[in-house]
């Protein structure tokens, strides 16, 4: 299990990755050309933590389990409640957390991580999402199977803020090995989401 001493040695060590790398970008466009990702828990790890905000803070949630409580001491804030399901004699949890507010108090350069047995194994997207922005992540799903369903808001350059034109639906299949498990993209499905009236 991940633990406060265990992190702040990594943290302590250096081995964050430099401010600069391809997972900085924020869009969605990768779900028009389905890739595979690898990234270092190092990486996925690396918050940046923001001062107090008295206008946004209070909208921010304690940690309720050790995958939240690991993204928290990271510097990553919660706000959606995660989604948690047994599946095959593993429990597996998807985390949804951010790094900063926007001047209304949405979700700057967020992300999905996806921990077994409260192990970080991946995440739902190789770049961070902002809200009202294309790629944002609307919600995830996990079955029975342990299959993970994901739909991502898509919006076009003409799109008004409120109203993406376009979803894609994304399903992932969490793959257990014998000592590691990873997250594997299966496939992804764009279509149009209805006008609002």
């Amino acid at each position: 299990m991940w633990n406060s001493t265990w992190i702040a040695c990594m943290l302590t060590a250096g081995l964050l990755v430099s401010q600069q790398t391809p997972y900085e970008r924020s869009d969605g466009s990768w779900l028009d050309a389905p890739m595979e990702w690898n990234l270092s828990p190092t990486e996925l790890l690396r918050g940046q933590p923001e001062g107090p905000n008295p206008k946004c803070d209070p909208t921010v949630r304690a940690p309720q389990s050790a995958a939240e409580r690991l993204l928290t001491v990271a510097g990553w804030k919660l706000r959606t409640i995660s989604e948690v399901k047994r599946s095959g004699g593993h429990s597996i949890e998807i985390v949804q957390a951010f790094r900063q507010f926007d001047g209304m108090c949405r979700d700057l350069q967020a992300q999905a991580f996806v921990f077994v047995n409260d192990r970080l194994v991946g995440t739902l997207s190789p770049r961070l999402m902002n809200g009202r922005a294309d790629g944002q992540l609307a919600k995830a799903v996990i079955s029975e199977s342990g299959e993970i369903t994901a739909t991502f808001l898509r919006y076009n350059p003409t799109d008004a803020l409120c109203c993406p034109s376009r979803e894609s639906l994304a399903v992932y299949s969490v793959m257990f090995g014998d000592e590691t498990h990873t997250v594997k993209l299966l496939r992804v499905e764009t279509k149009s989401r209805p006008v609002p009236r």
